[in-house]
Protein backbone atom coordinates (compact mmCIF):
# COMPACT_ATOMS: atom_id res chain seq x y z
CA UNK A 1 0.00 0.00 0.00
CA UNK A 2 1.24 3.48 -0.86
CA UNK A 3 -0.68 6.72 -0.32
CA UNK A 4 -3.73 4.65 0.60
CA UNK A 5 -3.66 2.68 -2.66
CA UNK A 6 -3.09 -1.11 -2.68
CA UNK A 7 -0.18 -2.05 -4.93
CA UNK A 8 -0.72 -5.81 -5.02
CA UNK A 9 1.36 -8.78 -3.93
CA UNK A 10 5.17 -8.88 -4.12
CA UNK A 11 7.00 -10.81 -5.40
CA UNK A 12 4.54 -11.48 -8.22
CA UNK A 13 4.89 -15.26 -8.18
CA UNK A 14 2.40 -18.07 -7.74
CA UNK A 15 4.65 -19.73 -5.17
CA UNK A 16 6.76 -17.04 -3.45
CA UNK A 17 9.98 -18.19 -1.76
CA UNK A 18 10.21 -18.83 1.96
CA UNK A 19 12.91 -16.88 3.72
CA UNK A 20 15.35 -18.33 6.22
CA UNK A 21 17.35 -16.73 9.03
CA UNK A 22 20.67 -15.48 7.74
CA UNK A 23 19.56 -14.85 4.17
CA UNK A 24 20.51 -11.58 2.56
CA UNK A 25 17.73 -9.51 1.08
CA UNK A 26 18.87 -6.54 -0.97
CA UNK A 27 16.76 -3.60 -2.11
CA UNK A 28 18.09 -1.74 -5.11
CA UNK A 29 16.79 1.73 -5.90
CA UNK A 30 17.83 2.79 -9.40
CA UNK A 31 17.20 6.53 -9.51
CA UNK A 32 18.37 6.74 -13.14
CA UNK A 33 15.74 4.20 -14.27
CA UNK A 34 13.21 5.27 -11.58
CA UNK A 35 12.63 1.71 -10.33
CA UNK A 36 13.11 -0.24 -7.10
CA UNK A 37 13.51 -3.99 -6.83
CA UNK A 38 14.64 -6.72 -4.46
CA UNK A 39 17.13 -9.58 -4.67
CA UNK A 40 17.44 -12.63 -2.45
CA UNK A 41 21.09 -13.61 -2.63
CA UNK A 42 21.66 -13.38 -6.39
CA UNK A 43 18.02 -14.14 -7.31
CA UNK A 44 16.15 -11.20 -8.87
CA UNK A 45 12.64 -11.02 -7.39
CA UNK A 46 11.16 -8.54 -9.86
CA UNK A 47 10.38 -4.84 -9.99
CA UNK A 48 8.64 -3.71 -6.80
CA UNK A 49 8.30 0.00 -7.60
CA UNK A 50 8.31 1.84 -10.91
CA UNK A 51 7.93 5.46 -11.96
CA UNK A 52 9.72 6.65 -8.82
CA UNK A 53 9.67 10.45 -9.10
CA UNK A 54 13.03 12.26 -9.31
CA UNK A 55 12.75 13.72 -5.81
CA UNK A 56 14.88 13.50 -2.70
CA UNK A 57 14.55 9.96 -1.39
CA UNK A 58 14.55 8.75 2.24
CA UNK A 59 14.64 4.93 2.36
CA UNK A 60 13.57 3.24 5.59
CA UNK A 61 14.02 -0.33 6.85
CA UNK A 62 12.22 -2.22 9.59
CA UNK A 63 13.84 -5.24 11.27
CA UNK A 64 11.78 -7.01 13.92
CA UNK A 65 14.01 -9.96 14.85
CA UNK A 66 16.86 -9.80 17.35
CA UNK A 67 20.44 -10.00 16.03
CA UNK A 68 19.33 -8.54 12.70
CA UNK A 69 21.83 -6.48 10.74
CA UNK A 70 20.77 -3.70 8.41
CA UNK A 71 23.18 -1.74 6.27
CA UNK A 72 22.73 0.86 3.56
CA UNK A 73 25.25 1.56 0.85
CA UNK A 74 25.06 4.50 -1.54
CA UNK A 75 26.59 3.63 -4.91
CA UNK A 76 25.96 6.87 -6.80
CA UNK A 77 28.18 9.84 -7.37
CA UNK A 78 28.74 12.29 -4.49
CA UNK A 79 26.08 14.94 -4.06
CA UNK A 80 26.46 18.39 -2.58
CA UNK A 81 24.00 19.89 -0.12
Amino acid sequence: MHNGQPLGVYPKMNNPPKYEMGERIRMIIDCDKHVGYFERGTEFLGIAFSNIPPLRFYPAVCAVYGNTEVSMVYLGSPTMG
